[in-house]
């Protein structure tokens, strides 16, 4: 007999079966309510919390290891060992809705986009997915997608997720087809409202999407098991170009090839498989050329991606082809390879640091002739994740608090009522308590207690603040390392450019204060928007950028930081405000 659940997640109720026996976990997972699960439901983790507020669930071994008696008082559970006995109500820490549609934001009038031929440029995050829709002849952006990566379904943060994809070939399709499910939401989603800006029949010819190294390994579904084992490496880093596969819902996955060797660079294309010619093709390796079976790809596509009615497993004529941006090494992916596209950070004649913050921070210290990168996992926290009120930021989202008397008074986007708390409101508020008293220095609660209220409904919790403290003290750490390698100090460095959504919105004043970032003049800092989409979209106008970006491999260096002697040393010092 099924027990119902009453779930709060972010800004919404509604109510699912559990099964006797199945665990919360299982259930919400389901429902697409995204919980966070580094250890998938083995009890280790301790990420996939849950709050019961009417209703019991017994306190399990796992919970006593995790939780402290106040919280387990207040209603803390992990989801992977809950399995209801009766009927309860529960509220799940996650502001991520899969469930939203993406959002579009129109740009230009039908008269400015003559050809019905589509671009898409994409900045393929872990969290949040922005795609640019461009008139193919004329490169005139038309609109803007916003929306969620489905894979966080599958964990919130890069290693999460691969740690699943290893697991088996299905584990790693699932990871894929993730990925060509939330494309293809808001291409769907862009046809549909396309009709109303008049646009009848859009022909959609190929996908450039600049993504981490993850997001590009789950794109070609290659190279998971590599990227999540030390040292760390991608079985390729060149540039990518292939057609789709128009259906391989019910196909297999052959075995991947052996890794490129090493050096070896170019783009990959593959001609379209002939009819009847069905049998395994010989990987074919040059310097510039590399050419295999297309459905050694196995990339699942739905027919709204692909466009056309061709029978299952036959290529699409009018398939679009994928261009993934080249890897610059371990974790510094595409997305940075855009980045320093747009930018222009591999012209820059004096020391100048490209910081990418998002679930993985990328750093890129351009410096001389050469361009050195190194990348350190954050974990969702800057994006709203892993913090019970976190949220990304839109309506209702907490940007600001200020002490009034003995309460806080919030700010928050749109000026209505607090729902919860986004990443750039966090370095805030954390900035404010620090400084009036409330948290010390090494993150502690003052009080003593387990929570500060921010609102009558919304309170920030030690376990929050402590996630934030991992997250933050990764991206000094990666500071801190990046210009010891070149034996240059802070004040060596003539600009930081903060790239992503995160530091567009981010307080200066309040991250230097809580020892997130370098303590330099605001006149050093430069605020750069999402340059990884801006990288896309120059590609998609410019082809010819592939030589540039190719330039940009060359004068290239990995930096490893885990390697450092002193890496442990310098992330301790790094956690304290």
């Amino acid at each position: 007999m099924p027990y119902l659940v009453e779930v709060e997640s972010g800004d919404e109720i509604r109510s699912c079966a559990a099964p006797a026996g199945i665990t919360l976990l299982d259930a919400l997972q389901q429902q697409d309510i995204p919980v966070n699960t580094a250890c998938h439901g083995q009890g280790t983790c301790g990420k996939c919390l849950i709050k019961l507020k009417k209703g019991f669930l017994p306190i399990t071994a796992c919970d006593r290891e995790h939780f402290s008696e106040a919280q387990l008082a207040m209603g803390y559970r992990l989801s992977c060992q809950a399995r209801p006995k009766v009927s309860c109500s529960i509220s799940v820490p996650t502001q991520f809705n899969l469930n939203r549609l993406p959002r579009l934001t129109w740009h230009a009038s039908p008269s400015s986009y003559p050809s019905p031929r589509i671009i898409a440029a994409v900045d393929l995050g872990t969290t949040n997915v922005d795609i640019a829709f461009l008139d193919a002849e004329t490169g005139t952006l038309i609109a803007q997608s916003n929306c969620l990566n489905r894979q966080i379904k599958r964990g919130y943060d890069v290693m999460t997720r691969l740690t699943y994809g290893i697991r088996g070939p299905k584990e790693a399709e699932d990871l894929q087809s993730l990925l060509v499910e939330t494309l293809n939401r808001s291409w769907t989603t862009f046809l549909e409202e396309g009709k109303s800006h008049g646009i009848e029949d859009p022909t959609l010819e190929r996908w450039i999407i600049a993504g981490n190294s993850c997001m590009t390994s789950c794109v070609w579904n290659e190279g998971l098991f590599e990227l999540s084992q030390a040292p760390y490496r991608t079985t390729f880093s060149e540039m990518r170009t292939a057609p789709l596969p128009h259906d391989l819902l019910d196909k297999k996955c052959p075995p991947h090839p052996d890794p490129l060797p090493q050096g070896e660079r170019g783009f990959i294309e593959s001609p379209p498989i002939k009819e009847g010619d069905q049998g395994e093709m010989e990987l074919k390796v040059s310097p510039l050329l590399v050419e295999r079976d297309q459905s050694e790809m196995g990339l699942k596509v739905s027919p709204p991606l692909m466009g056309g009615d061709q029978g299952e497993g036959e290529w699409a004529a009018t398939s679009p082809l994928v261009t993934t941006f080249p890897i610059l090494g371990s974790f510094v992916g595409g997305d940075a390879a855009a980045a320093v596209l747009a930018t222009g950070l591999d012209q820059a004649e004096k020391p100048t640091l490209l910081i990418d913050i998002g679930t993985n921070v990328e750093l890129l210290l351009k410096y001389g002739e050469h361009l050195y990168v190194c990348s350190t996992p954050a974990g969702p926290a800057f994006e709203g994740g892993n913090i019970s009120i976190g949220m990304r930021a839109e309506g209702g989202a907490i940007t600001r608090i200020q002490r009034q008397n003995n309460s806080l008074a919030c700010e928050t986007i749109g000026g209505t009522y607090p729902k919860g708390i986004c990443g750039s409101g966090l370095v805030q508020a954390l900035a404010e308590l620090v400084k009036e008293g409330w948290v010390k220095t090494d993150g502690e609660i003052t009080s003593g207690q387990e929570e500060i209220g921010l609102t009558p409904k919304l309170s920030l919790t030690q376990g929050d603040i402590r996630e934030f403290q991992l997250a933050k003290g990764a991206l000094l750490t990666g500071i801190t390392l990046l210009l010891e390698h070149v034996e240059l100090r802070t004040t060596d460095l003539q600009q930081i450019l903060l790239a992503g959504n995160f530091g567009e919105y981010l307080d200066l004043e309040a991250a230097m204060a809580i020892k997130m970032l370098p303590s330099l003049p605001l006149s050093q800092y430069k605020k750069c928007g999402n340059q990884s989409l801006e990288g896309a979209i120059a590609l998609a106008r410019n082809p010819d950028l592939t030589v540039r970006l190719e330039q940009i491999q060359t004068i290239t260096s990995l930096v490893e930081l885990a390697l450092h002697d002193r890496f442990q040393e310098i992330f301790v010092k790094a956690l304290t405000f």
